[in-house]
Parts: C-alpha cells; sequence; structure tokens
C-alpha cells in the first residue's frame, strides 16, 4: 500500500516572499509591513515613511522625488 503524504506551507504577510495576489498587486493588509499606511509591503515601498512612494506611484518628471521606487526621477 502506497501512503502519500503532502505537506503544504502558506505564507501569509508581506516583504520578500508575498502570497500571489501581493506579488501582482503589491497590496498589504499587515500594519506591521505598512508603517506609512499605503496600502503597499515593504518589498513593494522604497520609503516606508512616505505614503506617496511606493512600487506603482505614478512618477512626475523633475521634482525630485522617486515615487515609483525605480531608482529615477522620471
Amino acid at each position: 500500500m502506497l501512503v502519500r503524504i503532502a505537506l503544504v506551507i502558506t505564507l501569509v504577510g508581506c516583504g520578500a516572499a508575498p502570497v500571489p495576489s501581493q506579488a501582482t498587486t503589491g497590496t498589504c493588509v499587515d500594519p506591521v509591513e505598512d508603517l506609512d499606511g499605503d496600502g503597499h509591503c515593504l518589498a513593494f515601498d522604497c520609503d516606508e515613511s512616505d505614503a506617496t512612494r511606493f512600487v506603482y506611484a505614478e512618477d512626475f518628471v523633475g521634482d525630485g522625488v522617486d515615487r515609483d521606487c525605480d531608482g529615477m526621477d522620471d
């Protein structure tokens, strides 16, 4: 008789290993990981002290602020 045992580990929360929905949207509901309250976790937020800076934010050319976390003010 063959017995199979499956172990499934589900990661819940935010950070380096986001769950699939967070991997595509960057959304976060964990207040520990979303310090600025903008709805984006550490993996998608380059400045947890500024709610206007996260990976999917609109970046305005020449304003001196890298809002979309790509390393450039574009």
